[in-house]
């Protein structure tokens, strides 16, 4: 898991990434910063668990990624299975289209490897 947290931060425009479990504990993190990432675990999957009850009430399959922008910067959430997440931090500057690719490799690999 480390592994393919640091293989995530090595993208341009990454500044840092967590796998988060559902009950919004963090299983492991890798940040630009040593800055506690508890209320990030939190956060990722409290909304998580809200997206995913509304888009099954309208009927619009699992929840898959979230993008939040803020003025510096942004915030992808990328489902790992369905018990966890792959959250990712990013300057407003990251290639996007880059990123989501490789955050969606990424959450594949989790996926199977934690067997959720």
């Amino acid at each position: 898991m480390k592994e393919t947290l640091r293989t995530i931060n090595k993208i341009n425009g990454v500044r840092g990434c967590a796998i988060i479990g559902s009950d919004g504990l963090v299983i492991a993190a890798d940040m630009a910063d040593s800055a506690d990432v508890s209320p990030l675990g939190a956060l990722a999957s409290e909304i998580a668990n809200i997206l995913g009850q509304t888009l099954a009430r309208l009927d619009r399959g699992n929840f898959q990624r979230l993008v939040l922008t803020g003025s510096d910067g942004r915030m992808v959430l990328m489902a790992a299975g369905s018990d966890a997440l792959l959250a990712a931090l990013l300057r407003k500057d990251a290639p996007m289209g880059m990123v989501l690719v490789e955050l969606k490799e990424a959450a594949k690999g989790l996926h199977q490897h934690l067997g959720l």
